[in-house]
């Protein structure tokens, strides 16, 4: 069952920097999202708590069959019960403000009936009553969900003696293995679209299944940019008997990590939709999930499973965390890159949260340093990225590649190589240099191979920093992917004061003045993306531009249609944030005469 009692969560962040968030947020009732790319990073961590807690501890090796799966499976069970144990503790403490179930209580929401009931139970004076009013609420207390992430792009086959091991599952579907094989009753987040072998998958494990109109133990959350995605990827589930209990928006591009630009289509835009069309949404699966259920199980449910609606994508304060959440009808909302910022509830190493705050909009680059061939925000004054520009200036170009899960290429001989890799780098230019192409081509070619970078082994560098690693410390150069909103945030906070600042309690989170509301920001990072595009555009993509372009100028209308909804009586407030709708439809018409007169050249 879903933890309700919050309506925000903690979303997956690279590799590692929530990869034991749950141990630090669960137990008071949060939930948040671990990635389970890095396999080595989760043996690491393994060891790391079952020593710090007096357990024993044996370590399964990379080369043991199976061991990707094994080693999924055990951290989470380890996960579980060190948040079982963590949260019973808490709920036998009495209540007094130094014990943390006064802290579990103060961090709900003011809108929270359990809240409610809290306060009340403060106010009551009868010994007698006060002890019952208590019980009751240690009922009540849930622990946060543990949920885990799988980007579906990332499944590289297993390779022994340059052969692919068919005895071993590819990366995606080991990791689902160890999460559908733990004791967690909680939800798998698929990211990056659609797996065919993945979703397949999902039928080898009860758990995923519901017996009797009975929720089933683990569930599916989609995290999808738009509505087509979810309708697609939804009926393919349904089709298998699978339920989908949640649809995650997020923004194309006011987000962290790897970016997946829409055709202009903003994410409130995207929530509207959601909005109007969710029971035709919910309709659709069930009429396709009633008839799979019985045909596998021979029975037929009664009505639709619950499904939740989340987003998450660059929100920043109270009052846009509460226009989303009642305006689109949405359970929770998701706040990742402000919680880079809280050393209780992530992993960032010291230097590299002290480069977050030094951060400004231009250090967040949007980067074509993803071997996954996506978009992907870089911090440009990470120590990832000095490592990568001096391997460039000696030239040495290319990251160590210690994990290989992006390791993909089969252009040359051997086992598939990473493009970040010196392996393959090193390789590919003497190629390059070898080759009949233009020199300015050859140039353009290297140029755009050196730009990526290892976002696997660096992106899990901040949680090795601490010891256990497989290469010294001295060696570690971490990468972090934040989302540009987190220029704005202007210092580091203890887990309640972000809380307090998400639910506008009394707040010393500090922004910056000149912050641009979440949805004007995400409109702007599409201008700016569009002028990228349209600086490459040729006359084939045109088409797109215009279609792009559209949606934009659409999403502007919208907009400031949204402004009386969002702000109310405040006048002042809707007209500035009106203005700023204007200087950015400006900007955008700026572009589209650019392109029509670079089209226009072109074509003479």
């Amino acid at each position: 069952m879903h933890n309700n009692l919050h309506h925000f969560h903690i979303p997956v962040m690279g590799t590692g920097f929530t990869i034991d968030t749950p141990l630090k947020v669960a137990p008071l009732g949060i939930s948040s999202v671990v990635s389970l790319v890095d396999d080595q990073l989760i043996e690491k961590m393994y060891k790391k708590y079952t020593t710090a807690n007096g357990m024993p501890y044996r370590e399964i090796r990379k080369n043991k069959r199976y061991a990707r799966p094994l080693r999924i499976t055990r951290y989470l069970n380890l996960l579980k019960t060190l948040v079982d144990t963590q949260f019973e503790q808490i709920r036998e403490q009495k209540f007094s403000p130094e014990n943390v179930i006064t802290r579990y209580f103060e961090l709900l929401p003011c809108d929270s009936k359990l809240y409610q009931e809290y306060t009340a139970m403060q106010q009551e004076e009868e010994s007698s009553n006060l002890a019952v009013r208590q019980n009751r609420l240690r009922k009540k207390m849930l622990a946060g969900s543990i949920d885990v992430n799988i980007m579906t792009k990332v499944d590289r086959p297993q390779y022994k003696n340059g052969e692919i091991n068919t005895s071993e599952l590819s990366d995606a579907l080991a990791a689902l293995k160890g999460f559908a094989e733990s004791d967690l009753e909680s939800a798998v987040v698929f990211s990056a679209g659609v797996n065919t072998k993945l979703f397949q998958a999902l039928t080898e494990y009860d758990d995923f299944f519901t017996e009797a109109n009975a929720l089933p133990r683990k569930r599916i959350i989609l995290k999808v940019s738009d509505f087509r995605s979810a309708l697609t990827q939804g009926k393919m589930l349904a089709k298998k008997g699978i339920w989908v209990s949640e649809f995650r928006i997020e923004s194309g591009l006011n987000c962290g990590g790897h970016a997946f630009p829409t055709k202009g289509e903003l994410m409130a835009i995207t929530l509207e939709e959601f909005r109007v069309r969710r029971e035709e949404l919910i309709d659709t699966l069930f009429t396709l999930y009633a008839k799979a259920t019985t045909d596998r199980a021979g029975w037929m449910p009664e009505a639709p499973l619950p499904v939740r609606f989340s987003a998450q994508g660059g929100v920043g304060t109270h009052e846009e965390h509460e226009f989303l959440r009642h305006y689109f009808k949405l359970d929770s909302i998701g706040w990742g890159s402000p919680f880079l910022l809280v050393p209780e509830a992530t992993v960032v190493d010291e230097e590299t949260r002290a480069e977050l705050l030094k951060a400004k909009a231009t250090d967040i680059y949007l980067s074509n340093s993803s071997p996954l061939g996506v978009p992907f925000y870089t911090l440009l004054t990470s120590k990832s990225e000095q490592e990568r520009k001096r391997r460039i200036a000696e030239k040495k170009p290319g990251s160590p590649c210690f994990n290989k899960y992006l390791a993909s290429n089969t252009e040359f001989e051997g086992e598939p190589l990473c493009v970040a890799s010196k392996a393959y780098q090193q390789q590919k230019i003497t190629s390059l240099e070898s080759s009949d192409l233009l020199v300015e081509e050859i140039e353009q070619q290297k140029a755009s191979l050196l730009e990526k970078a290892c976002i696997c082994f660096e992106l899990g560098a901040s949680p090795r920093m601490k010891g256990n690693s497989e290469v010294s410390e001295s060696a570690l150069y971490p990468a972090i992917c934040p989302g540009p909103n987190i220029v704005y945030f202007e210092g580091c906070y203890s887990l309640k004061e972000m809380v307090d600042h998400i639910y506008g309690k009394t707040s010393t989170v500090r922004l910056d003045t000149l912050r641009p509301h979440v949805l004007l920001n995400e409109l702007k990072l599409y201008i700016e993306y569009s002028q990228r595009f349209a600086q490459t555009a040729n006359a084939s993509q045109q088409s797109y531009w215009n279609a792009y372009r559209e949606n934009l100028v659409l999403g502007l209308k919208r907009y400031e249609e949204f402004s009386k909804e969002m702000n109310g009586d405040d006048n002042d407030k809707s007209q500035k944030f009106l203005g700023q709708c204007a200087t950015l439809h400006d900007q955008l018409v700026r572009i589209q005469q650019s392109v029509w007169a670079e089209e226009a050249v072109k074509s003479e």
